[in-house]
C-alpha cells in the first residue's frame, strides 16, 4: 500500500569535515540562525587553514572540543575572544586561543553581511585524532 503523504523536503547538506592535519579532523557544527550559520561555517573554514594539533596533546592522545566566543569587527579584526566551555585539557584550550590569534584578521568576506556591526560567534574548535 502506497503512502499518501507528500515527500519530506530536502534539507541542505551540512558542510563536509575540514581536514586539519594528518591525524586530526575538524567537524563543523553550524548553529540554527542562517546568518550566524553562514558566518560560523566560513570562519571555521578559515580557522581550519591555520589549525595546528599540539604535538604534546597528540602524543598524549588528548581530544576534546573547546567552545570559544569571538567578536569580529566588520573589517575582520578579532576584538574579543574567550573560552565559553573548556575541552578539559589546558593544552587544547590554549591551542584554540592561539589559533584565533594566529588566524586574525579573518577575511571580512568570510562573514561580513553588509551591515556595519560587530559579529559575535560561538565556535566549536574540535580536536579529534583519527584512528
Amino acid at each position: 500500500m502506497a503512502s499518501s503523504q507528500p515527500p519530506l523536503p530536502e534539507l541542505p547538506a551540512l558542510p563536509a569535515a575540514v581536514e586539519t592535519e594528518r591525524n586530526g579532523t575538524d567537524v563543523l557544527t553550524p548553529p540554527v540562525d542562517p546568518l550566524v550559520n553562514s558566518a560560523t561555517v566560513r570562519v571555521l573554514e578559515w580557522l581550519a587553514q591555520h589549525r595546528r594539533y599540539p604535538g604534546p596533546a597528540r602524543r598524549a592522545r588528548l581530544q576534546g572540543t573547546v567552545e570559544v566566543i569571538v567578536v569580529l569587527m566588520p573589517d575582520g579584526r578579532l576584538v574579543d575572544q574567550r573560552i565559553a566551555q573548556s575541552s578539559g585539557h589546558a593544552i587544547l584550550d590554549k591551542a584554540a586561543l592561539d589559533l584565533l590569534r594566529r588566524a586574525s584578521p579573518v577575511p571580512a568576506s568570510a562573514f561580513f553581511t553588509g551591515e556595519a556591526r560587530q559579529l559575535e560567534l560561538r565556535l566549536p574548535i574540535i580536536y579529534r585524532l583519527s584512528i
